[in-house]
């Protein structure tokens, strides 16, 4: 797997998959929560996702987030879900 480093809302984030196979930016509860993001942040949706283990999530919500990841700043729309993970983000 590729790890990266970005930067987001004023810290830097280590651990962070980037998997061109997820269709998805998907952001743990956990890392919300140290960026400073509440639930009353996020947009909310009705959405579920199929995660690796083929178990049904549901989103709790989505936040876009400027990162700066090396010379690139860009926004990306992150799915927030309560899961337990080995990233703090994931790039799809």
């Amino acid at each position: 797997p590729l790890h990266i480093i970005v930067d987001a809302k004023g810290k830097r984030i280590h651990m962070v998959l980037i998997d061109d196979g997820s269709a998805l930016n998907v952001c743990p509860l956990k890392t919300a929560s140290c960026l400073g993001i509440s639930i009353e942040d996020f947009v909310l949706t009705d959405q579920h996702v199929r995660a690796y283990d083929n178990s049904r999530r549901k989103v709790l919500g989505t936040v876009t987030l400027e990162l700066t990841i090396g010379p690139m700043i860009m926004n990306v729309e992150f799915q927030f879900l309560n899961i337990g993970s080995c990233f703090n983000m994931l790039l799809g």
